[in-house]
Parts: structure tokens; sequence; C-alpha cells
């Protein structure tokens, strides 16, 4: 979690995370690893209200998670004044990230949320370095494809892969200048990332072996050659959208922040390589 989080966010976003999921079972398994579990089954209201699903439920699991991650308070004088603040115990926030695997669930439930608690997922974050190289080389669709991305990630894993890998496509077919619909222009992922290398001179058959770092160099572009090839097959077997396949599996979120991860790394990487080859 990023340091200065207001305490407020964080008991925030623990108590959505646990008014959507806990039962009586799972108060009492947090009340443990937290130490509070006597708090917990004494509360004369909470387990009660969770079971006959009262009106007043939220009241009471924001009083119990206050109390849990915010029991310190430091009395100090301000302006003449006694004042009373409560401390977060920053343990108590660490027992309640495992407990409820905070992170995850504000991705997948409260991306906003967690953007303030934990700053934007590092695959979202390859996304947005895209903009600039994209916009130096004028290629238009990779906003489009960005914004599909970044609304996969949050809410459908599938639409992230069918646009990354798309937004591969893009990117390759400008460093090759196949623009529009032409027949031309009809070229799968494999054959545009192998023609892209050969044209930008990083193909891994090109480099020379007494070039320094030869061999890893040549690991480097295999792989990352893979890579792109490993997006497409991934969205061509139905974990992405494009194919309209009835009854696909349905990809996880971890795949899908990978894909995008690797798609927008080597999209960079290639429009990058690109531009540097350009007259000044």
């Amino acid at each position: 979690m990023r340091s200065g989080v207001e305490p407020e966010k964080i008991i925030l976003a623990v108590v959505r995370a646990i008014e959507a999921r806990f039962n009586g079972g799972d108060w009492l398994k947090f009340g443990y690893a937290t130490g509070h579990a006597d708090r917990v089954r004494d509360h004369p209201r909470l387990l009660r209200s969770l079971d006959y699903n009262d009106l007043d439920y939220s009241e009471h699991v924001l009083e119990m998670v206050e109390s849990i991650l915010r029991p310190r308070r430091d009395r100090h004088l301000r302006g003449g004044y006694a004042i009373e603040e409560s401390k977060i115990d920053p343990q108590a926030v660490t027992v309640a990230e495992r407990v409820l695997d905070l992170p995850t669930w504000l991705i997948q439930n409260e991306p906003d949320l967690y953007q303030e608690l934990y700053g934007a997922h590092h695959a979202e974050a390859a996304v947005d370095d895209l903009g600039s190289p994209a916009e130096t080389l004028g290629i238009g669709d990779v906003h489009r494809h960005a914004t599909r991305i970044r609304q996969g990630l949050r809410d459908d894993p599938a639409l992230a892969i069918g646009a990354a890998k798309e937004l591969l496509e893009s990117v390759l077919k400008a460093v090759l200048s196949l623009h529009g619909n032409g027949a031309e222009t009809k070229q799968d992922l494999p054959q545009l990332v192998k023609r892209a290398a050969v044209s930008l001179g990083l193909d891994a058959g090109g480099v020379r072996d007494d070039e320094p770092g030869a061999a890893p160099r040549r690991k480097m572009l295999q792989s990352l050659t893979q890579l792109v090839i490993g997006a497409g097959e991934l969205r061509n077997a139905g974990l992405g959208t494009g194919h309209g396949l009835s009854q696909g599996p349905a990809p996880d979120v971890a795949t899908a922040r990978l894909v995008v991860s690797a798609a927008a790394a080597a999209a960079t990487f290639y429009m990058e390589a690109y531009e540097a080859q350009q007259p000044n």
C-alpha cells in the first residue's frame, strides 16, 4: 500500500470488501487473525444484524473495522486544547490486506479506490506509457486500443487480451507502413512481427557473432518475438475477444494483465526503435 494514504480510505476499502464477502465464520476468522475475536463475538449487534440482513449492518461493520484498524488514541495539545487523535494500526492493516486479498478485490470491484490506495497497476501504467511514442508516430488507433484495454482490465479480461493483440497488429502495421484495408495488410501477427523485426534490424538471425552481447541479445529478441506471437495465440485460442466463440474459456485477470504488460512493452519497444531510425 502506498505511504501517506488517508486512514479513512483504508477503512472504507476494508469495509466494502467485508460487506461484499463476509459471513459469520469469516468475521470470526478475521477477529482471530487481528487479535480481536472477543470483540467480534461480543458485539451486541454485528453478527445478529448480518444473520437477519438488518439495515443497520453497514453501521456495525464500519464501527467494528474502525475499532480494529484504528484502536490507538494519542492525546496532545494543539492551540492550548487537548486533542485526541486515533492512529491507524499498520499491523492490523497488513493482516486485513492478506485475509481479504484486498488489492485483488479492489482491482476487480473498486478500481478507483484501488488507485488511491495502491496506485495504477503496472499493466495499466504500461498502457499509459504508449501515448507519447504513438502520438509521435501518428498511430491514432493506439488510443482506442488503450481505452479498451483499461476497460477490460477492470471488467472484462477477454476484452483486454483481444485489444492487446489488436494493439500489436496496429503498431506493427504502422512500422511496416501497411495502412488501410488493402490485401497487403491481411497478414497475421507472426508474419507482422517477423517482418517488423527484419525491417528494424531487430531480427535475432541478423545479430553478428562479433557484436557485444551477441548471444544474450539473440535470446532477448527471440523471446520478444515469442511474447508477441503468444499474445496472439492466446486470443486465437478463445481467451480474448474477436472470434465470437460460444462458451469459450474465461481468462483470469492475472493472465490478462500478463498479456497486456507484454503487449504494451513490445509495442513501445517497436515504436521507439522505429522512431530512432527516422531522420531528424
